[in-house]
């Protein structure tokens, strides 16, 4: 090869490094210029979507292990039917058909009066685990109506899920294919994707001081 030809490709060469090493100390500079509140709050559908696939491998969505006797789970909707949620007097027992009004809300103020009031009210759910961020001693993971909604169809709309705080103090449970009954106090507290209150919802309801018990278990 002729060595113009050789001086001109060795030109080539050392342009592209040194624009591949200018643009990434571009985007290094851009990361930490980046100011805190626009750093993201979480995954919204948590770092173990894998591992939730791998664990229902097998399982039938609308037969799950631990399904009460006499409970079966609507074949259109996924929600568990027939039920028995045995709420105290005075606990509210809101449904999943009633919360999904807020994949309709852009903000809490735009949700119905009657989802609106059981803000800070105790509250019984009932519902199948979406783990987050652990397979064991888990303290926080999203309480959805329907395993359609979580493992084995379309991700859960932010009406569809409730994130549930067990109390720091309490030990955790670990995940479950089994229904869940989840007992404690409900917030409506919306959550966008960056903490600057940027981006879109990502949940909108909690159960906080929660207690969950798998039915069966």
């Amino acid at each position: 090869m002729p060595r113009r030809t050789l001086d001109l490709l060795l030109i080539v060469v050392v342009g592209v490094v040194l624009l591949g090493t200018v643009y990434a100390g571009t985007r290094e500079n851009d990361r930490s210029a980046a100011p805190e509140d626009r750093v993201r709050v979480a995954n919204p559908h948590g770092t173990l979507t894998a591992a939730g696939r791998d664990a229902r491998r097998g399982v039938d969505p609308f037969n799950p292990p631990g399904l009460p006797s006499g409970t079966t789970i609507d074949p259109e909707t996924g929600l568990l039917r027939g039920l028995d949620l045995e709420a105290s007097e005075g606990v509210l027992t809101p449904g999943w058909l009633e919360l999904a009004e807020g994949n309709k809300a852009l903000r809490a103020e735009d949700l119905p009066a009657a989802v609106r009031a059981l803000d800070g009210q105790p509250v019984v759910l009932a519902g199948f685990m979406m783990a987050l961020y652990a397979m064991r001693n888990i303290r926080e993971f999203a309480l959805v109506g329907s395993h359609t909604k979580c493992c084995f169809g379309i991700p859960p709309g932010v009406g569809d899920q409730v994130v549930v705080q067990l109390p720091r103090e309490e030990p955790g449970i670990d995940l479950t294919l089994a229904p869940l009954r989840v007992e404690g106090i409900f917030r409506i507290r919306p959550q966008h994707l960056y903490r600057d209150g940027s981006g879109p919802l990502i949940w909108l309801y909690e159960v906080v001081d929660a207690r969950a018990v798998p039915y069966g278990g």
